[in-house]
């Protein structure tokens, strides 16, 4: 498997030292997605900000109220944040029979926004680089690090666990080299600080809102 993971610290088209998570990306109504910038290094010039045109950043989060598997009263839902304007921006709550945890609702997120990379016509962005935002060490480690030996495990931790989550990681795994290979394009995971999540941290919170309107709990 090639490497998944995005750590724009250790590249030096994106700065080394890099800049900020924020500096690192343009979020504007003029793109329907919002995209990563990298800079140009010019002998004898300072080095500038481009806009790196090929890639897509997508922004997931997921949030829970309760966050516990077994409180009937817990409730979760995902948020998938395209860009300022993007029409691909989506939010929404958790199915009833799925753990309704944090954790779980950031799995949902990356589904949601792989399915959406799967439909958008990527021709005419030409797009070869799809940069999944993340602020959750787990799900960023999950599908960064420890899948390919869950893999060879079976989903199984050193004590003989089932890894938490371990089908939907899997399906999900294997769904990112499906659309891989379909759109011709890389999918990576960033992790960044939650204060520079709040694109998607504010759709999943949406999420929840309008639900404890619709249903009057508090």
């Amino acid at each position: 498997m090639l490497p998944r993971n995005f750590d724009p610290s250790t590249a030096r088209r994106y700065g080394r030292p890099t800049l900020r998570p924020n500096g690192l990306v343009i979020d504007s109504p003029k793109y329907d997605f919002t995209k990563l910038r990298y800079f140009q290094f010019l002998p004898g010039r300072p080095r500038q900000l481009w806009v790196e045109k090929k890639s897509i950043v997508v922004s997931i989060d997921g949030a829970s109220r309760g966050n516990h598997n077994r409180d009937i009263t817990s409730r979760a839902a995902y948020g998938v944040y395209f860009g300022v304007s993007s029409p691909h921006n989506s939010y929404g709550r958790l199915a009833n029979h799925l753990p309704q945890t944090s954790s779980r609702a950031e799995i949902e997120g990356v589904i949601q926004a792989i399915e959406a990379i799967a439909k958008i016509d990527l021709t005419g962005q030409r797009t070869t680089k799809v940069v999944i935002k993340t602020d959750s060490e787990y799900l960023h480690k999950s599908m960064t690090e420890w899948i390919s030996n869950w893999i060879t495990t079976g989903g199984l931790r050193s004590n003989g666990e089932e890894v938490q989550h371990w089908n939907y990681l899997l399906a999900l795994h294997k769904r990112i080299i499906e659309v891989e290979h379909a759109k011709r394009i890389r999918v990576l995971f960033w992790r960044v600080p939650r204060e520079f999540n709040r694109g998607a941290d504010d759709l999943a919170n949406r999420a929840l809102d309008q639900n404890d309107s619709a249903y009057g709990s508090n």
